[in-house]
């Protein structure tokens, strides 16, 4: 496997099953996701591990064995299929091999402020660790234009939030910062309906959007811009 994100080599963890670990740091998932053909789709990258179906499903297994991720069934997500997570053990030394920066760690979501209309506004949700690091990701959002503000001049909401597990599900923070804001649907992530014309020119906008911001990045949310910010701080 080559171009994997770079591990200190600290634990007796295989880079297969550490590359489970990247998919389930942030949030448990369905085991056919995980499959090697599937992975780097939702993750968005360019190797996968090297596990065929079976040895996935022996390798989940082993590792639930180990204490080190967890095993829910879920009746309501693809026909019952197991979804897996990391426990605080396995999340740990998840830690070890990538040296998460954590005040640098932002997770961002969004929901349509109607039900089910993702071509309508959204509420996007941005949570960290530290407020610096909410704010910085959100103005820099704002200011590339990736994120479009529902109104002129943005009206954000900020809460703090007594949830420890809010960011990382297996790891708790003394506190989560969260800054709300309603915005427009992203375009290259809209649906489109049968016989909708795709403009090209805005697509090439969100790109270059999207290449504007990640060029005044300072803060990671997965395992890719994690790696690049590492190498950075490491060589710095």
């Amino acid at each position: 496997m080559e171009n994997l994100p770079r591990r200190t080599g600290a634990t007796e963890l295989t880079d297969d099953e550490l590359l489970l670990f990247d998919f389930f740091f942030d949030k448990p998932a369905a085991a056919h996701l995980v499959r090697r053909g599937q992975y780097p789709i939702h993750m968005n990258v360019r190797y996968s591990h090297g596990l065929d179906d079976q040895q996935l499903q022996k390798t989940l297994s082993d590792l639930c064995q180990r204490q080190l991720i967890t095993r829910e069934s879920d009746p309501e997500y693809f026909d019952g299929d197991w979804m897996y997570g990391l426990s605080p053990a396995g999340g740990a030394l998840w830690e070890i091999e990538r040296r998460p920066i954590w005040a640098r760690y932002c997770e961002v979501n969004s929901k349509p402020l109607r039900p089910n209309d993702w071509n309508g506004y959204q509420l996007l949700t941005v949570l960290s660790p530290s407020l610096k690091t909410a704010q910085a990701f959100l103005e820099a959002a704002l200011a590339t234009g990736d994120t479009v503000a529902k109104e002129s001049p943005p009206k954000s909401r900020y809460q703090l939030i007594r949830n420890p597990r809010l960011c990382a599900y297996w790891k708790e923070f003394s506190e989560v910062h969260a800054i709300l804001l309603k915005v427009l649907p992203d375009y290259i992530s809209m649906d489109r309906r049968e016989g909708e014309e795709f403009d090209v020119e805005q697509w090439r906008c969100c790109v270059a959007a999207r290449e504007r911001l990640e060029a005044c990045r300072t803060w990671w949310r997965g395992i890719d811009e994690l790696d690049s910010l590492r190498c950075m701080f490491d060589n710095g």
